[in-house]
């Protein structure tokens, strides 16, 4: 954890990091591995065990190939409570790419999938973003876990 309480992981030359209890933010540089994504999967199965749900940001301005074979795993791992996920920096193609997979995820799945998949010109948006969410999903503050 380093001294603004954030906790990194390097997944491959990708940075995954928990921001706060219940967000974790992706940095992406490069091609994503399949298994790179299940390592990401698997750092946001962590946050939903402990709180219940997970908000994600997702910084794509440098994301690289997403094969066929990544994007067929992605399809493939079971649904978790995500409660927004915010993307921003995404070429045209990034995010028919990403737009591809997610749509995937929610036909292929009967739980998880069914949160708002925003696409935002800047960090500042995807952000705001995921605080209107969290306002929505914390009333008064008050932290609600999911209904599992």
């Amino acid at each position: 954890m380093d001294q603004d309480g954030k906790t990194e992981f390097r997944v491959g030359a990708h940075l995954v990091t928990l921001e706060a209890h219940d967000l974790l933010k992706f940095s992406l540089h490069g091609p994503l591995s399949p298994q790179e994504a299940r390592q990401m999967f698997d750092l946001e199965r962590e946050v939903v065990t402990r709180v219940g749900y997970v908000f994600i940001l997702a910084d794509v301005s440098k994301l690289g190939e997403l094969s066929s074979a990544t994007r067929k795993t992605m399809r493939s791992l079971e649904g978790l409570s995500l409660r927004c996920v915010a993307i921003y920096g995404a070429s045209f193609q990034a995010r028919l790419l990403i737009s591809m997979a997610l749509l995937a995820q929610k036909l292929l799945r009967l739980e998880g999938g069914d949160h708002p998949v925003y696409f935002c010109a800047t960090e500042t948006e995807a952000r705001l973003r995921i605080a209107t969410k969290r306002a929505e999903h914390l009333p008064g503050g008050v932290r609600h876990k999911a209904r599992t």
